[in-house]
């Protein structure tokens, strides 16, 4: 009875251990109250939601824009049920999937109710949510409900490669071919460059085939499912290019001149900017994940010189998975050297370092899968606590933001005259050392005056 007891704390710990970076994404999509940008894309005016998604895929071509100007008009200033509960559990729902798929990738397998597993699923949680990366997961609806897909989809199209990279029996299955053609699409036009850079990213691969082994393995790669894959893929950038905007609307818009953009006319004209921004992009990218690689280096080597882990061995497949990931990581980067790139587009190629990361973490762990419980005290305590810290800092920002919020909603709904006016400073986060851990103020200059409850509001002077 005492073994059962023991069995069923341990499995209710690890349960609340993976519960802290999924209650970081409740906290953040619960609390969350709308902001400048999702005011502009019309935040509960619930009117013209299919006519703006069509409007806006002329506008930059991509099915992430199209759903954050879609599921904005359905989302409430704050939370309230209907199908404000609705968006906001879909949203929980990818950021989740996010989450797991790039911790099944470093495992090689499903995640378990496992002490190393659970302290991967935080680990992720820590890198993402920890840096100015992942703030598009929780900063803002605008930046949540463009990159949660912009994310997710590549893990998903990605997924059958994956899965199947030793092949299998059943190769030309006419249901997976159809599924990926249909799937390709949708991941062609999820973002502008994510999908352009996977397929550079196979297109390397195959090109380090023919270069490591003198030929091309056709059989493998002529699948049908994988062609069917990629042809849609192929298909979907063509109608973000081409039917829609592309990134036409950031190279001639805002974005030129926000972060120094070269054109591509003026490039070869610019080198020694393009290679500026390359140093600055790779740098930004680089730092954390070599921070975090070089702990992880020292905490084995600290294990394996006290004699309580053997040499980590990546397995065929996670070698693999990080050959792809940094290839994908560099790919990416180097296709935005126009830009010296702020930390939101710069996600992809960090989630692809993560991965690297996560994928070279569990091999660690498992080097340690005989080793004495104090090694696993050390390895676990500043994770856990790390991961409750941002939970618990996030929560009590966003609680208190959405308390000051409320008020301010309140006062412009409550009160009847036309042309209100609110202070700057009601609106804005406090900034602090945890500031990356705060959302994106309520009001901004340029969406100012706005409409709120039918009533023109402005800064007050």
């Amino acid at each position: 009875m005492a073994v059962k007891k023991r069995g069923f704390l341990a499995k209710l710990l690890l349960a609340t251990t993976y519960a802290l970076p999924v209650a970081f994404l409740i906290i953040s999509y619960f609390l969350i109250t709308v902001s400048g940008e999702d005011l502009y894309q019309g935040a509960a005016t619930h009117q013209g939601a299919w006519a703006d998604a069509l409007r806006v895929f002329s506008v930059n071509g991509r099915l992430s824009d199209m759903y954050a100007w879609f599921a904005i008009k359905l989302v409430d200033y704050q939370f309230n049920f209907g199908w404000d509960t609705i968006i906001r559990v879909v949203d929980l729902a990818m950021g989740c999937g996010i989450l797991y798929l790039i911790v099944r990738l470093a495992l090689g397998r499903r995640p378990r109710l496992r002490l190393g597993d659970a302290l991967l699923w935080n680990a992720a949680a820590i890198m993402l949510f920890a840096t100015p990366f992942g703030r598009v997961l929780y900063v803002g609806f605008s930046l949540i409900h463009n990159y949660t897909i912009i994310l997710l989809a590549p893990l998903l199209f990605l997924w059958p490669f994956y899965r199947r990279m030793r092949g299998g029996k059943r190769a030309w299955d006419w249901l997976l071919a159809i599924v990926m053609l249909v799937g390709g699409v949708a991941f062609g036009i999820s973002s502008n460059l994510v999908p352009l850079a996977v397929l550079g990213t196979l297109l390397v691969l195959a090109i380090w085939d023919k270069i490591r082994r003198r030929k091309i393995e056709w059989r493998k790669w002529l699948q049908l499912w994988r062609v069917t894959g990629i042809l849609g893929a192929i298909v979907g950038i063509c109608l973000s290019f081409f039917v829609g905007g592309g990134v036409s609307g950031y190279a001639n818009g805002g974005y030129a001149e926000s972060y120094d953009y070269v054109p591509f006319g003026e490039i070869f004209g610019n080198l020694s900017k393009i290679w500026a921004h390359e140093v600055s992009n790779f740098g930004r990218l680089l730092m954390p994940i070599a921070l975090v690689l070089a702990a992880l280096l020292v905490f084995h080597v600290i294990l394996r010189v006290v004699g309580v882990a053997d040499r980590a061995k990546l397995t065929w497949r996670a070698r693999r998975v990080i050959s792809f990931a940094t290839i994908f990581a560099i790919v990416y980067t180097l296709m935005m050297s126009q830009i010296n790139y702020p930390y939101r587009l710069a996600s992809p190629a960090y989630v692809a370092g993560v991965i690297v990361v996560l994928t070279i973490f569990a091999a660690v762990l498992r080097s340690m899968r005989e080793a004495k419980w104090l090694s696993w005290v050390v390895v676990t305590l500043p994770i856990v606590g790390v991961s409750a810290a941002l939970m618990v800092i996030h929560g009590v920002w966003q609680i208190n933001y959405r308390r000051e919020m409320a008020e301010v909603l309140s006062i412009i709904r409550e009160v009847p005259l036309e042309g209100q006016c609110v202070s700057r400073e009601r609106v804005k986060t406090k900034t602090s050392p945890s500031a990356f851990l705060t959302q994106e103020d309520m009001l901004t200059d340029w969406v100012m005056p706005v409409r709120i409850y039918d009533k023109t509001v402005s800064f007050c002077d």
